[in-house]
């Protein structure tokens, strides 16, 4: 499972949307998600969870790609989660 928190450091509320690119021949229950912030002003944060199951070929390191984007912003934020085999 993977957990995003995410907190809000604009002065307005915010929508966010998660999308995630696996690895080849992983999948997850939702590759795509979207979180409300509240205004910071309520010290909050939004948290969305994604389950996340491995293919049946699976390398030392794998990684897996996290676009976070929100209306009215240019730039989207990108998280690489690297996972490697026990």
């Amino acid at each position: 499972k993977l957990r995003f928190v995410i907190k809000n450091t604009s002065p307005d509320t915010k929508q966010v949307t998660i999308r995630l690119l696996l690895p080849e021949g992983w999948t997850a229950d939702k590759t795509e998600t979207s979180v409300y912030l509240c205004e910071p002003r309520y010290n909050s944060a939004a948290d969305a969870v994604v389950t996340v199951t491995a293919g049946e070929e699976v390398k030392s390191v794998n990684k897996i790609f996290a676009i976070i984007t929100t209306q009215n912003r240019p730039t989207a934020a990108l998280a690489v989660i690297p996972i490697g085999q026990r």
